[in-house]
């Protein structure tokens, strides 16, 4: 994919790190920022292949107690894998840098629920209707900043980039569909319709549009806190799914 940046939408890939800038993400928060593009908070828009899909509904997470949240893996092409790298170890000022990565998809993801959330709130969140709408990018509301999206500080200021554990992910259907990412990337909830499938199907091509910010945090086999990177699921575009077999 050769989009490369329409105001507040890049691609890590291809983008200028000089273009961004970086701000808080809350006072009082140690090392936590977040990508802007000027005034807005920058949403990363990167296409590869769905490895795993948990976006319908919250899923535990690993810990006691246990925690919700939706995410999406995204296997990323090499070469784009190493540019955004490079990308966001310039824009964050740092020679190495953690995030979640799974089998070498990196993982999208929504918010934890609170740390207080009671066994009685836990078990409504399988059983409740899913999700509040809520609208994605498009050309009336492309000069604010995105409302609530994924992973990284819970706090009051992360719903400026950020969706809490039990929002709806928009998933929309691209295929078939003459749809431009240079000239609509702004238009994905008037011109795609929403994708029907349930969870994105294993091994198709996507686009996903998420936010990033960093935090302090604990990587695994590791006992002090080191920098992470969130990468905060807002959307996915589904640009192709597999073609699979009569016998499968």
């Amino acid at each position: 994919m050769t989009f490369e940046l329409k105001d507040p939408y890049f691609n890590p890939a291809r983008a200028r790190p000089s273009a961004f800038i970086m701000r808080p993400t809350g006072p009082g928060m140690v090392n936590a920022y977040r990508i802007n593009y000027g005034k807005h908070v920058a949403i990363a828009v990167l296409p590869g292949m769905c490895t795993e899909s948990h976006i319908m509904s919250p899923v535990a997470s690993a810990g006691t107690p246990p925690r919700y949240r939706k995410y999406i893996s995204l296997l990323v092409h090499n070469q784009d894998w190493e540019r955004t790298e490079s990308f966001v170890g310039i824009c964050f000022g740092q020679d190495t840098i953690h995030c979640a990565i799974n089998a070498k998809a990196l993982q999208l993801s929504t918010r934890l629920n609170p740390v207080d959330t009671s066994k009685e709130v836990l078990a409504k969140i399988v059983k409740k209707p899913l999700f509040r709408y809520i609208e994605s990018p498009k050309k009336s509301d492309a000069q604010s900043t995105p409302r609530e999206g994924a992973g990284g500080p819970s706090s009051q200021f992360s719903s400026a980039y950020s969706l809490k554990y039990d929002d709806e992910v928009p998933v929309y259907d691209a295929r078939g569909v003459d749809f431009d990412f240079h000239t609509n990337i702004r238009d994905l909830s008037t011109m795609l319709p929403r994708w029907k499938g349930g969870e994105v199907p294993i091994g198709s091509f996507i686009v996903a549009g998420f936010t990033m910010a960093s935090f302090m945090g604990k990587a695994q086999g590791m006992t002090e806190k080191t920098l992470h990177v969130g990468n905060n699921i807002l959307w996915v575009v589904i640009c192709g799914t597999p073609i699979r077999s009569s016998s499968d």
